[in-house]
């Protein structure tokens, strides 16, 4: 009677899960391998060769596109301590490598914002124009925003942490509000109702250059100085000079007599009259400045003034006649229309000013003169020459601020920093609310600062005030990642020291101009930490955890926060990475997650529930991403000979003995002796062997994947390749561009198949499988075993099968290694013509429990693609007991 058969058919193959057996939906292993959403066709199938566009010879920190507005976009690449920039589309062209900039050794991050590429390396944040052109920010060449940190006194704006400049503004409606006095002055009120008040007198000790103001506060009430009493600075040799400001009405009699110090007066439009002996005896005093209010002159005002030389005067000759006594003057020398500026205003400077470097009224510059103490500058003094001229003017002092050291950290440490350093020692970044977040700072190891708005209204990238800044968590818990998620910020936190380990902030409107939005927490997670980068892969916020690549679910009962896993099913190999040094892009649709030469991809159009019920991604897996230096090159053997070398009987095999050169002037001989017999050899495109340097670092921005290694090169994967022919076929005479492209749109000629000029392993290996009979032996129907394969122009498919009566051994991802099978059979398979092909395979082992087939290509540029594996197989027996 005969038995029943049974038909095993894998197809539809979702992806890999790593360590599991009995799930024929997917591949137990495979590698360089994925799904071709471009071309697709349903066939699981080689992933496309890279190429090397740049050898730096240095460490590969940093690939980032820079988008331009009115240039072609450019590549950064961050080698060594250099940037270098190269437009995108010479990339296979570029000339010898000019670096644009000085970065330091260590790992670089880099975003686009306001026409301008910015990068952090953690010691400074450099500035990247569309033109190729950079600076560093801070710099002279590139300040930042430089904020009017105090309006009228009044703190206005947050002082840039990232610009040693500030701006302080003053909007004069009444200069006398800030008329600029000498210290020490003693004043008596004349009249409480009118609030006036004259000056009487000045402590000893107190001399120079002397300020007369024209107003001043008593007890915290202004009043206005109508004059210089009676006797007020009489027999004080200390005073050099005296400056009178625009409102004092009169100098009484003998205010300055004995004054025998005294060299210069200016007396302002103001001043209508001079009492009798007022400068009398002022021996040393050669010249005096007369307004043109002034109607009297006391007797004997200037007697025994021995050296006066020069009377300046504002008005002319005929108003100067009409002062009364003025023939006091007659013996001196008078100059007419001339003017000293006699009001002189005082304006605080609020911030802590190393310098100033100008003041302006209305725009235009002017004339200052900085007040010191304590070695910095804590007020500007600006003369004018009557009270018009300044009022209702807007002032502007530009300072220079002294390197603010401040501890940023809430917590107890006591070490402090440099504000510029806290900033430019970041280097994380993220959008959110329309500011950049920085993050990443060593010694600040919880803190977050985040953008602030300018004068305009507008956020600005390089404006981040002294009080924009957020702290999570407590000690030295580092930030890892930070991620805009929806209408909030998670910030992520390398691991919980009792606070949390996820932080959720949102923005919030204050009332204080100063500092108008903060960023209050809004919920904590607790337990799971990041050990690595964070990125939104189409609106799934993932982040490197120690479990693995992990999402912010969204509880839809309360609308919390919940963490899933979205790696469980590469999570066997996934582990054993270095997780700190992974990488992640967005290529093609696929998340890459690159670390230690590998490239692990998700697959966003393929998801489903795993057994906690959240949602998890299909996988593929590619390896030996990275270049391979000081490599040979490979020397087959040739079926062509016409003079007395020989043909091999491994035609087209590589030759792995001593390879011999003659050089003709029709070109070169190559052979090889082997048993005294000399073969034909050809060379190769082909590489082999070398020192194999990791991916390091990528650039996986939606249709290009672009990466760069440990040694310094600079490589590119193929599948910009689409439908753009090799150059040994489009360079050929009878080559058809419109033929071609017809034959091959959207799909990539198998030239562009080889990992940098090397062969790479193509291999997948399905479930072993008991067919869900675990208890029974099995026996394989002959002849009934076949695959469906992609055609490609040129593909070669080993295959190889394992069961458990034969042994079984993994696939390994060992460069030059081999398919370890203790194999029953194998078939080697050249496919070459229609869209798709059924081929059997001779396997036909019997009484197994699990099977497993395994399909490779080790081949140079020989790329295969699988739709489908099927079998029969009829039930044999129950296992038998050992």
């Amino acid at each position: 009677m005969a038995k029943t058969e049974y038909t095993r058919t894998y197809s539809d193959i979702r992806g890999i899960k790593l360590g599991s057996y009995n799930e024929p939906s997917r591949l137990a292993y495979s590698e360089n391998m994925y799904r071709d959403y471009r071309c697709s066709d349903g066939a699981i199938e080689s992933i496309p060769g890279f190429r090397r566009l740049l050898s730096l010879g240095e460490p590969i920190h940093g690939i980032f596109r820079q988008r331009c507005h009115t240039f072609e976009d450019h590549i950064l690449v961050h080698a060594g301590t250099s940037l270098y920039r190269f437009p995108l589309s010479e990339k296979d062209t570029i000339p010898t490598a000019v670096s644009i900039g000085t970065l330091s050794s260590s790992r670089s991050r880099g975003f686009s914002c306001a026409n301008r590429f910015y990068i952090l390396d953690g010691d400074g944040i450099l500035a990247v124009e569309e033109d190729g052109s950079t600076a560093r920010v801070g710099s002279a060449a590139l300040e930042g925003y430089i904020p009017t940190t105090y309006l009228d006194g009044v703190k206005h704006e947050q002082r840039n942490l990232i610009c040693d400049k500030f701006i302080e503004e003053f909007n004069i409606t009444d200069p006398t509000l800030y008329s600029f006095s000498t210290e020490g002055l003693h004043f008596i009120v004349t009249d409480q109702e009118k609030r006036t008040c004259t000056v009487s007198g000045i402590e000893d000790g107190i001399g120079g250059a002397i300020y007369i103001p024209a107003r001043v506060d008593i007890g915290g009430v202004s009043y206005r100085v109508t004059s210089i009493g009676a006797s007020a600075f009489a027999y004080n040799e200390a005073i050099t000079s005296v400056k009178v400001d625009e409102g004092v009405e009169r100098v009484e009699k003998f205010a300055f007599r004995y004054a025998r110090g005294i060299t210069r007066i200016i007396l302002p439009d103001s001043l209508t009259e001079i009492g009798n002996g007022a400068f009398a005896d002022c021996v040393k005093m050669t010249e005096i400045y007369f307004g043109l209010g002034l109607t009297k002159i006391g007797g004997a005002a200037f007697s025994t003034c021995t050296s006066m030389e020069n009377v300046y005067y504002s008005g002319t000759a005929e108003d100067f006649a009409k002062i009364e006594n003025v023939s006091v003057t007659v013996n001196y020398t008078i100059s007419y229309g001339v003017s000293e500026r006699s009001l002189t205003i005082r304006l605080p400077i609020s911030s802590d000013a190393l310098a100033v470097s100008a003041v302006t009224v209305d725009g235009v510059s002017t004339s200052f003169e900085p007040e010191y103490q304590g070695g910095r500058v804590r007020a500007v003094r600006v003369a004018f020459s009557a009270p018009w001229e300044i009022t209702g003017k807007r002032v502007l002092i530009h300072g220079e601020m002294n390197e603010l050291v401040s501890n940023f950290d809430r917590n107890e440490s006591t070490e402090k920093l440099n504000s510029r350093d806290a900033i430019g020692s970041c280097t994380l970044f993220e959008f959110f609310d329309g500011r950049i977040f920085l993050s990443g700072n060593p010694r600040l190891p919880n803190t977050v600062f985040y953008s602030s708005t300018g004068a305009s209204g507008m956020d600005l990238p390089l404006y981040f005030g002294e009080y924009d800044y957020l702290c999570d968590g407590q000690g030295a818990s580092k930030v890892k990642a930070m991620l805009s998620v929806r209408d909030r910020l998670a910030v992520f936190k390398e691991k919980d020291d009792g606070s949390g380990s996820i932080f959720y902030h949102v923005g919030k409107d204050t009332d204080e101009d100063v500092v108008p939005r903060i960023y209050p927490v809004a919920s904590i997670h607790s337990g799971i930490c990041a050990v690595g980068d964070a990125i939104s892969f189409f609106d799934d916020p993932l982040f490197v955890a120690p479990t693995g690549i992990a999402a912010l679910e969204m509880e839809q009962i309360n609308y919390e926060r919940s963490i899933g896993i979205r790696s469980s099913n590469v999570n066997n190999d996934l582990l054993a990475e270095e997780l700190s040094s992974i990488r992640l892009g967005i290529w093609e649709g696929y998340l890459v997650v690159c670390v230690g030469g590998r490239v692990y991809l998700a697959d966003s159009r393929q998801r489903f529930r795993g057994i906690g019920g959240n949602y998890e991604y299909e996988w593929f897996k590619l390896a030996d991403i990275g270049t391979y230096e000081n490599s040979a090159r490979v020397f087959r053997y040739s079926s062509f000979c016409n003079d007395y070398r020989k043909v091999h009987k491994n035609v087209d095999q590589i030759c792995t003995g001593n390879v011999l050169t003659l050089s003709l002037p029709a070109g070169k001989l190559y052979s090889t002796i082997e048993n005294n017999i000399k073969y034909a050899l050809y060379l190769t495109e082909e590489l082999q062997g070398g020192d194999f340097s990791p991916a390091t670092e990528i650039l996986a921005d939606g249709e290009m994947f672009i990466f760069g290694t440990a040694s310094g090169s600079v490589c590119i994967f193929n599948n910009d390749k689409r439908g753009v022919p090799p150059e040994r076929i489009s360079s050929s005479a009878d080559f058809n561009p419109e033929e071609y492209a017809e034959k091959m749109s959207g799909k990539i000629h198998p030239d562009f198949y080889d990992f940098d000029y090397h062969a790479p392993r193509y291999a997948l290996k399905f479930t072993l499988d008991s067919c869900g009979i675990p208890h029974l032996t099995k026996s394989t129907v002959k002849n009934s075993a076949v695959i469906k394969c992609k055609t490609f122009s040129a593909s070669r498919i080993t295959l190889e099968v394992g069961t458990d009566r034969a042994g079984y051994s993994e696939i390994t991802a060992c460069t030059g290694g081999e398919l370890d099978f203790y194999d029953i059979d194998f078939s080697s398979l050249d496919v070459f013509t229609s869209p798709h092909q059924t081929l059997p395979f001779g396997e036909k082992e019997k009484r197994w429990v699990e099977k497993q087939i395994a399909l490779y290509s080790a081949d140079f540029r020989r790329p295969i693609g699988i739709y489908s594996a099927s079998f029969r197989f009829v039930t044999a027996g129950r296992i038998k007991k050992n």
